[in-house]
């Protein structure tokens, strides 16, 4: 069989595997399942309508003074692309959520309300919380309760992300739209005097890849090698494809978010032009560094500086040069698709005028205590994520000689497809 007839047959095969969690990540309005989803055609992006900029939301003070915030799970309908209307989850809206502002080292309470008609969990993704309060798989949310968190956030100021994390459907319900962003503050960037004027100068950034089908559903797993990793063909920045961001002719901070399930991206500016990297995961570096690409895996976040203080009606394409770097990273050759050898614009930034006040590049930002090389050293061994994932090939392939009623040995498959796996 060739490569092409197996993604083929894979894609029914792939749907007996998971029928059980097949059916139970419906989402309304969605295909999910995806096994008959045919992804609609892609046009070259035409950049047009304004970067939609997530809400902030802060919180209230309550009479017990503990900052208290209610998030809602919910469906709705969005216009994640030109044309085409979209069923979605979101926190507090119909796709994505608001930017909570979580200030260091007060105690908080927040409520999720879970409107869906599924249970599913809400995760607060980098930050440090009692296992209890983390949002993790044990701490289901069931269709129409309320869990209620309450911690105090103590950690350097950083740009983290929510999001849940049900166990099997974290995929699927973070696909459908459930993301947003999570900023611990400490005032560090306004003592720096970094850009921080939400929208102006200070810009989220959430980048998703998405397929959808002709009628504009979302598609998700539509065929059998998808269980390595879901990817789509069209590219949304805070849910939208193609947006466009107006922004002054000074510094400019963005704040990167992947929030693909999949999909790395090898973040850079049209004409090779550098910026300079401010943070990482776990907060400020001690120092800007100056480069001209940033690889980000899912789930990563930086924060990077963009100089523009010469750029006054220039325009700009926030891009992935991915055929650098991508491929490289995979030892399964079926892991890379075509986006991921080649480069795409993800974002267009037009340069206005200066307005207001302006943030800087400093020159130091933080101090980090610098680890110690006689400390005590312990060992890791990382095992088991490549390996189940030959075994769910395997157990793929087999079903699928079965239903095409063909001989087509196991060994054969391992040393073409995965070459690095000692197939046994």
């Amino acid at each position: 069989m060739s490569r092409r007839q197996f993604l083929t047959y894979g894609a029914g095969t792939a749907a007996l595997l998971a029928l059980p969690s097949a059916v139970a990540m419906n989402m309304s309005g969605m295909n999910m399942a995806g096994v008959h989803g045919k992804s609609s055609p892609l046009p070259k992006p035409m950049f047009s309508g304004a970067l939609p900029i997530p809400p902030v939301y802060m919180g209230v003070m309550g009479r017990d003074k503990v900052r208290e915030f209610h998030l809602h799970m919910a469906d709705g309908h969005s216009v994640l692309s030109d044309g085409l209307k979209t069923a979605t989850w979101g926190y507090n809206g119909a796709v994505l959520g608001p930017a909570l502002r979580i200030p260091r080292g007060q105690p908080l309470r927040l409520y999720v309300h879970n409107h869906l008609d599924q249970s599913t969990t809400t995760h607060w993704h980098g930050a440090h919380v009692p296992g209890t309060m983390d949002g993790g798989p044990q701490s289901l949310i069931l269709p129409g309760k309320t869990w209620t968190y309450g911690y105090t956030i103590d950690q350097p100021e950083a740009t983290l992300w929510y999001h849940p994390h049900p166990a099997g459907r974290t995929g699927p319900h973070v696909y459908g739209g459930l993301s947003g962003l999570y900023l611990v503050e400490d005032g560090t960037d306004r003592r720096l005097g970094l850009p921080h004027r939400w929208g102006i100068d200070d810009i989220p950034v959430i980048v998703q890849d998405r397929l959808l089908d002709a009628q504009g559903k979302l598609v998700y797993m539509p065929q059998a090698m998808d269980v390595m990793g879901m990817k789509g063909n069209r590219f949304l920045i805070n849910g939208r494809e193609s947006p466009v961001l107006h922004v002054p002719a000074q510094w400019v901070r963005l704040r990167l978010l992947n929030a693909s399930n999949a999909r790395l991206y090898n973040f850079a500016l049209s004409g090779d032009r550098a910026f300079y990297v401010i943070a990482s995961d776990a907060g400020y570096l001690d120092a800007p560094v100056k480069v001209q690409r940033l690889l980000l895996a899912p789930a990563e976040r930086a924060e990077i500086l963009l100089d523009l203080r010469s750029l006054a009606g220039n325009t700009l394409a926030l891009r992935s040069d991915s055929a650098a770097v991508v491929p490289g990273l995979s030892l399964h050759p079926m892991d890379s698709d075509h986006f991921d050898r080649s480069n795409f614009d993800l974002l267009e930034i037009h340069v206005g005028s200066a307005t207001g006040p302006a943030g800087r590049l400093p020159d130091h930002l933080v101090s980090i205590p610098t680890l110690q090389t006689d400390a005590p050293s312990r060992r890791f061994e990382l095992r088991g994520m490549t390996m189940d994932k030959i075994s769910l090939a395997q157990r793929l392939w087999r079903t699928l000689c079965t239903t095409v009623r063909r001989k087509c040995p196991w060994g054969s498959v391992a040393n073409r497809y995965f070459p690095s796996i000692i197939s046994t």
